[in-house]
């Protein structure tokens, strides 16, 4: 991986956690970036010539250490999948997880979810966005700091193509819950889907400690509105 400063937007939607690279995680960035990892740059990405397919893309945001996403992509070889994660460790964790199952449909980009958004994917070709448990910045005075804000879900809303394609958010937090329900029902691009679609999914980390800590998981997808103009 080059040392290239990641660009930054002014006000950040996660917090940088410098942690110490297992021996296992230093590996895998060293021996495998190349073959599983893309660099960011200002260039729109080939799906076609990245996963050599034309299957069904879906973009996973801030996956963590990797685990559910690596799941989910070996349980669906008919599809391909980029993840897109700024915490380092867990970028070397999926790349080592990758790895070791042999997988030809996952590969990482290590950078903020909406420059690559801008920058990297072509509008109307991701079949689903899925954003798991993202930060609920609880306090009020932090809300500015959410990733799910309204030029953010009509950026996914551009990309997202005309198949069905889905934005798919799951959080604990009741009150970041109502906010993106209200937030996304208020415009016209998406169709609230969230009780009709199938969730059928791994568990990821987080969502298994709000469980034990008895919050309810909500599973908000929206479809994208083919008819709005």
């Amino acid at each position: 991986m080059k040392n290239n400063v990641i660009l930054l937007r002014k006000i950040r939607s996660f917090m940088i956690r410098r942690r110490k690279l297992t021996k296992k995680q230093q590996i895998a960035i060293n021996n495998y970036w190349l073959e599983i990892g893309i660099e960011f740059k200002f260039e729109l990405i080939n799906f076609t010539a990245l996963f050599k397919s034309n299957k069904p893309v879906i973009i996973e945001v801030g996956f963590g250490m990797g685990n559910s996403l690596v799941a989910m992509a070996q349980d669906n070889p008919d599809q391909n999948f980029l993840g897109v994660e700024v915490y380092l460790p867990g970028v070397c964790n999926c790349i080592a997880e990758v790895k070791t199952a042999e997988l030809r449909n996952l590969r990482i980009i290590y950078h903020d979810i909406t420059e690559v958004l801008e920058n990297m994917i072509p509008d109307n070709s991701i079949h689903k966005v899925q954003l798991f448990c993202p930060d609920p910045w609880p306090k009020t005075r932090h809300h500015k700091r959410r990733i799910i804000n309204l030029p953010f879900i009509n950026l996914v809303n551009k990309k997202l193509n005309s198949h069905g394609s889905i934005f798919h958010i799951v959080t604990d937090c009741e009150n970041y819950a109502h906010y993106i329900i209200k937030l996304i029902n208020s415009i016209d691009n998406y169709r609230n889907q969230s009780s009709k679609i199938s969730k059928n999914r791994p568990i990821t980390k987080f969502e298994q400690r709000g469980k034990i800590l008895g919050h309810k998981i909500w599973d908000l997808i929206f479809e994208k509105n083919n008819e709005h103009k």
